[in-house]
């Protein structure tokens, strides 16, 4: 195995602004291998009518609010300790993947229905919008992207009484590294009121034959 070991200390970028991630409010997926581009520019409502509208592949759907947002792992993954290295000091041999979970209070089940139709779909990614009504998306050059996830989950409904909000819990992990292109985009409208799904009615159909052009689902 040949390990490439830089030879010259890479030049850090110098901290000019530091960045707010703002809470996570609401999720658009879509899948992967589609893009926003200067032609269609994340920035611009009209780009995203253009997917949310759509009846193929690149349709994007959006969840109503989101709320108790909880991410755990992005750790490192270690081995030995003790006897079996040196100096008794763990190797450090990668990073763990974060998982993220939600909870979807007082939803409707008819758009939890909808929601498990993503669970059987492999190239599946997301948007974040948050609380400062800016877009979390992974960027490459003028290019941005959907944030890949695996392993959705989307759980029946809990009923709670009268202790707490009836909900659903959702869940999904990112891969080691998922955030090295991450960006925080603001943009010309508010994508927390400004955009909602178009002409997908549960029942009809039309949501599952958006996102049903994949061999996996």
């Amino acid at each position: 195995m040949v390990f490439d070991c830089p030879k010259v200390i890479p030049s850090l970028p110098n901290l000019n602004c530091k960045v707010n991630y703002g809470q996570v409010q609401k999720i658009a997926f879509q899948r992967l291998g589609n893009k926003f581009e200067k032609n269609n520019c994340i920035t611009d409502k009209a780009s995203w009518t253009k997917f949310l509208s759509a009846v193929d592949s690149t349709k994007i759907a959006i969840t109503p609010y989101v709320e108790s947002p909880t991410s755990e792992g992005g750790d490192e993954r270690t081995f030995g300790g003790g006897n079996d290295t040196l100096d008794g000091i763990e190797l450090v041999m990668g990073i763990k993947p974060v998982k993220m979970s939600f909870a979807l209070r007082r939803y409707p089940q008819e758009i939890i229905e909808a929601l498990k139709v993503l669970t059987r779909i492999k190239d599946l990614g997301v948007y974040f919008f948050n609380s400062n009504n800016q877009i979390l998306a992974l960027r490459d050059g003028y290019a941005y992207a959907p944030i890949p996830i695996r392993s959705l989950f989307v759980g029946d409904l809990l009923l709670n009484g009268l202790s707490e909000p009836d909900r659903n819990l959702m869940s999904f992990s990112f891969k080691a590294n998922y955030s090295d292109k991450l960006a925080v985009v603001a943009v010309n409208f508010n994508p927390l009121d400004d955009l909602e799904n178009i002409d997908v009615q549960v029942g009809d159909g039309s949501f599952n034959k958006a996102f049903n052009t994949s061999y996996d689902i």
